[in-house]
């Protein structure tokens, strides 16, 4: 096993030792790369070796800051990442570096493999972007301004991580909250329930809870989330970006981030969204309308007043209740057909038939927390281990507060490095009572994430650079999306599901319910990204002064027809994405599910979802070359033909 199997006994000496030798190591490395023969081969193994060496070292010590229980460590941890990250920076912007690059380019041309040669054009390109190719002061100022953009993100991240807030309600408060949600909550010593932000809370909640005022205060203070430290930061972040797009002789910092992606420039994104936007409006608006109908007959039964609009606490309230009574979904009941353990145990046998793998857990490995696992990944078609992944699936105080799958080591051929990753997620615990059951939602979240770790532990691709999700950005969520279509097939809905109390397989007519419901709350769910990926373009195009609480305000207003419930109220506080590695990239979401459709109607929807001949194309075309591929060849091998936007309309409901 080597060291596939992390130990995690660290303190905070250890960790700044290893960060420092990474960095001292790094920088000797380098040079002795600057100065051997650009004519030489091995010079390629040589930068792989220091990128595989530092990408190691980076994402254990930044896997400790997300997710470690000790706040000592993740704070120690917080500091080295900010230095790591200047060291990243540092050796992107070294200049005899990059002039070694152009020179190994020159010398080696024509004598190099396909994926060789991609890696150099790539390491090249990108400097170019940076500004390599410029005066020393440019390249100086440069290297300062992504100095400091990394420290606040670093400090914005942190900052999310460690918000606690908590809210105290009583159970008529929380009227109309499922029982199975309420055993899980912690009381106080007056017997209130004590309700966090977290997702796993938060969201069943502001869709259970009958009492507006209770769904009131959560959004408020959803939406209030460390809007106190990181609006600052992220308006700092923002100002920046604009200063670097300037400074490398770009318009925006959008036309400067989309480079190197499928969208290629602002102005396609602006279009795909605008698109997408005017079709989504139409159903949007008959939604909006059916959800203002459920209203006025709650308030009326109940005899609360009416003010003939749905406000953000309403949203997810009446698009449940609206779910319930047209399509007969029944989220409590379901949720009892999906406990944790039942829905990993499916999730781990569909993915093994449909990629001919084998998973199995490893009971020795060292832990950071008690609920941590690792897994083992045994390739059927030859027998070899290919990789490792650790599951941590429940809430902390300073865990990373969303569902991501971090890499560990990178699979990569040259230096013979099997992947290892860590899926992290957070799903409400079990009970004394019942297990951990999770929301149809959380199942395809769960779904999902494991669809990332198949692409970190499946890659093929010889060049750390390339391994596993290292892909355009507005393909990396392509896999993972084609594959959340399995939540909503009978066939593998059966399998990822039972009973908890006695194991009965979920009623078929259930599950016929909540396939139909499936495009039930298309228009507002979309119209939402829209807003996001919009509001992420303005603040990358012509928004960097705003007022972001500002903006937030206005483009609810716009996009979700609604208005906020107090002042001051500003999501992108806490909108990671934003700082960590979507910025100017949020559409990726929407563009990327043109490839994921086209992927699923083409192929699986007609040769079978449990195919184990198509799911080995999908393995050996789109999990298996990482980046050392163009999304866009990766997917035209997959179909057979170029992708097309025709799926995607369909699957939004929006092919009129």
């Amino acid at each position: 096993m080597g060291d596939s199997i992390l130990k995690w006994d660290v303190t905070s000496d250890k960790i700044k030792a290893m960060s420092q030798n990474l960095i001292d190591d790094s920088r000797k490395k380098c040079e002795e790369i600057i100065k051997s023969n650009p004519s030489n081969s091995q010079i390629l193994k040589d930068l792989n070796e220091l990128e595989r060496n530092l990408g190691n070292g980076y994402c254990y010590i930044n896997i400790l800051k997300s997710v470690f229980p000790d706040k000592e460590i993740r704070d120690t941890s917080k500091d080295c990442v900010a230095d790591l990250n200047k060291l990243s920076i540092e050796l992107k912007m070294n200049k005899a570096l990059y002039d070694f690059f152009e020179s190994a380019r020159s010398a080696l041309d024509g004598n190099l493999d396909t994926e060789s040669q991609r890696y150099l054009d790539k390491n090249i390109l990108e400097r170019r972007l940076d500004g390599l190719h410029l005066d020393e002061q440019t390249r100086n100022k440069v290297k300062e301004i992504n100095e400091k953009i990394s420290d606040l993100c670093v400090e914005f991240s942190k900052n999310c991580n460690e918000e606690s807030t908590k809210l105290i309600f009583t159970k008529e408060q929380l009227d109309g909250v499922s029982e199975n949600l309420l055993k899980s909550l912690p009381k106080d010593t007056d017997d209130n329930f004590i309700v966090s932000l977290k997702y796993p809370v938060y969201f069943p909640v502001m869709k259970e809870c009958r009492v507006p005022e209770t769904r009131r205060k959560l959004v408020i203070a959803f939406d209030s989330r460390c809007v106190k430290e990181n609006t600052k930061i992220f308006e700092q972040i923002l100002q920046l970006r604009k200063e670097l797009a300037n400074v490398l002789g770009f318009k925006t910092f959008s036309e400067y981030k989309l480079k190197l992606l499928c969208a290629e420039n602002p102005e396609n994104v602006d279009n795909f969204l605008n698109k997408l936007a005017d079709k989504m409006k139409i159903l949007q608006r008959k939604e909006m309308d059916s959800l203002l109908e459920y209203k006025r007959k709650e308030c009326e039964e109940l005899s609360l007043p009416f003010d003939g609009k749905i406000n953000p606490s309403d949203l997810k309230y009446y698009l449940n209740l609206r779910e319930q009574k047209e399509f007969r979904v029944n989220h409590s009941k379901l949720q009892e057909y999906f406990p944790l353990s039942v829905v990993i145990d499916g999730t781990f046998k569909i993915y093994q038939q449909l990629l001919n793998l084998k998973f199995e857990e490893v009971h020795d490995a060292p832990k950071y927390h008690e609920e941590l696992k690792l897994y083992k990944v045994t390739d059927n078609l030859t027998n070899e281990t290919i990789g490792y992944f650790y599951t941590d699936l429940h809430p902390r105080d300073g865990k990373y507060g969303h569902a991501a799958v971090f890499g560990l080591r990178k699979g990569t051929r040259l230096g013979n490095q099997i992947p290892v990753c860590i899926m992290v997620c957070n799903f409400t615990k079990a009970t004394e009572d019942q297990p951990s059951l999770l929301t149809h939602d959380e199942v395809e979240t769960f779904f999902h994430e494991f669809g990332h770790v198949m692409h970190q532990i499946c890659t093929k691709a010889n060049f750390y650079k390339f391994g596993g999700t290292s892909v355009e950005r507005d393909f990396v969520e392509a896999p993972s999306q084609m594959l959340e279509n399995w939540c909503w097939q009978k066939e593998s809905l059966k399998i990822l599901s039972s009973h908890y109390k006695d194991g009965s397989n979920i009623d078929d007519q259930l599950i016929d319910d909540l396939i139909k419901s499936k495009n039930s709350a298309n228009g507002c769910f979309n119209m939402r990204q829209i807003l996001f990926a919009k509001m992420d373009q303005f603040f990358h195009t012509t928004g960097y002064d705003s007022n972001t609480a500002e903006v937030y305000k206005k483009f609810c207003k716009e996009y979700m027809l609604q208005d906020l419930e107090a002042e001051g109220l500003n999501m992108n506080a806490a909108f990671e994405h934003l700082t960590g590695g979507y910025e100017a990239q949020y559409y990726s979401y929407l563009w990327s599910e043109v490839y994921s459709e086209d992927m699923f109607q083409t192929r699986f929807k007609g040769e079978g979802i449990l195919n184990g001949q198509t799911g080995l194309d999908y393995r050996k075309c789109i999990l298996e070359p990482g980046g050392s591929i163009d999304a866009k060849k990766m997917v035209t091998n997959f179909l057979g033909r170029a992708p097309t936007e025709e799926a995607f309309l369909k699957a939004k409901g929006a092919d009129f």
